[in-house]
């Protein structure tokens, strides 16, 4: 973990070098730490190279960390790939955190239809208090102030939509 905190990438996968000549097992611990190195060092395509080889390991926790790794890419086709990855394996099921991952990748990527479909996603898992508090007002800041009224009305459109239907 402390590899990813210090931007050491080196570090980091050497270490993972050297359990691999020796063959020491990864656990979903050190592969998550391992993940979020890459990501922290801007070095996702190594990050999802380790995880092809070690996707029996992979969990929510993990991709969650790979979503947010896309989000720094701004690559939401990608973002939404492992998004669909997670939702047809039992053992990684998005939840809120994914789910406000993947709400703040379409942010940065102001794709508001992609908004709408994650915002509706949400609504579906019950999720409307951290929604309300976490993503949308964390949403609302990213956005250029332009775009940010644009979201409010957006946002705000919605939420009628839903109570009169």
């Amino acid at each position: 973990k402390g590899y990813g905190q210090y931007k050491n990438i080196d570090g980091a996968l050497q270490i993972y070098e050297i359990m691999t000549l020796e063959n020491i097992p990864m656990n979903e611990i050190t592969l998550g730490c391992l993940i979020d190195a890459c990501v922290k060092c801007n070095n996702l395509s190594k990050g999802m190279q380790i995880l092809e080889k070690e996707h029996d390991k992979a969990n929510t926790i993990i991709y969650t960390t790979v979503l947010k790794g896309y989000t720094k890419e701004k690559n939401l086709d990608k973002a939404f790939e492992i998004f669909q990855r997670m939702k047809a394996n039992e053992t990684s099921k998005p939840n809120i955190v994914t789910l406000n991952s993947l709400l703040d990748c379409a942010v940065q990527c102001f794709n508001f239809e992609k908004m709408d479909s994650i915002y509706r996603e949400i609504l579906r898992n019950r999720h409307k208090r951290a929604l309300q508090s976490e993503a949308i007002g964390r949403s609302l800041r990213a956005l250029p102030k332009a775009k940010a009224r644009e979201n409010f009305q957006w946002t705000g459109e919605n939420k009628r939509k839903r109570k009169s239907a």
